[in-house]
C-alpha cells in the first residue's frame, strides 16, 4: 500500500477525472513503462486498465494505470522459458529491460489504429468576487480520444500474428474560466414617439 509512512511522495494522480495531488502520484510511469516492455517481449497480458484521462509521456493507448485494491497490471511468462526484468533509472529516466530467448518472431510492433480526437469543451464559471469583465484560466483543456491497439508479430518482413490489445477511451479535460458577473441590463423599447399637429 502506497503511504508517506513508507516514503511514498506526493505527486499527480487522476480522482474522479481530475488531475490533484496525491500520495503516491507517478507510480503510474513504472506500471506504463513495464507493460510496454512486457509488450515488446511478448508476454500474455491479463489485466490492465487505461488512464481516465491522456497521459503526457505515452501515445494513447500505451498507459497503464493500478490503483490499490480497484486497478492491477498482470502479466504472464507464456514463453518456453524463464526471462529476467530488469529496471533502473538514468537521470529522469525509467528504463525497464526483459531478458530472454525466442525463435518464434524477430520483432514486435504496438501499433495505434482508429484514433479519434476529441476536443475538450469550455466551461465559464461566474464568480461573484470578479470585476465585471475579467476572466481567469484555471484550468487548461486537453482532448480526449479513442483508439484501438494492435500488437503485430514479424518474423523478419513478414508478418506472422496480429492481436488486438485493446480499444481505450480517454475523457477530455475541459477549459475552465472564472468570469466576474456580467450587469443586467434592462431591454428598452424606444418608441417613436408623433407630436401631434393641430394646424391645417
Amino acid at each position: 500500500m502506497l503511504c508517506a509512512a513508507r516514503h511514498a511522495k506526493e505527486a499527480t494522480v487522476i480522482i474522479s477525472g481530475e488531475f490533484v495531488p496525491g500520495i503516491g502520484g507517478g507510480i503510474c510511469q513504472v506500471s506504463s513503462t513495464l507493460y510496454n516492455a512486457a509488450l515488446l517481449a511478448g508476454m500474455e497480458i491479463i489485466e490492465r486498465s487505461n488512464h481516465g484521462r491522456a497521459v503526457g509521456y505515452l501515445p494513447p493507448g500505451h498507459d497503464a494505470t493500478i490503483a490499490f485494491n480497484y486497478k492491477d497490471l498482470k502479466f504472464k511468462n507464456n514463453l518456453s522459458h524463464h526471462i529476467l526484468i530488469a529496471a533502473e533509472t538514468v537521470g529522469n529516466r525509467l528504463i525497464i529491460r526483459v531478458f530472454g530467448h525466442n525463435k518464434t518472431w524477430e520483432k514486435i510492433d504496438i501499433k495505434t489504429t482508429d484514433l479519434e480526437k476529441i476536443e475538450p469543451e469550455i466551461q465559464i464559471i461566474t464568480k461573484e468576487d470578479l470585476p465585471e469583465g475579467e476572466r481567469k484560466l484555471i484550468q487548461a483543456g486537453s482532448p480526449g480520444y479513442r483508439v484501438t491497439v494492435l500488437r503485430i508479430f514479424y518474423d523478419g518482413d513478414e508478418e506472422i500474428k496480429r492481436e488486438k490489445l485493446s480499444s481505450d477511451f480517454y475523457k477530455p479535460t475541459p477549459t475552465i474560466y472564472h468570469a466576474g458577473k456580467e450587469e443586467e441590463k434592462e431591454d428598452i423599447t424606444v418608441l417613436d414617439q408623433v407630436k401631434e399637429d393641430d394646424s391645417l
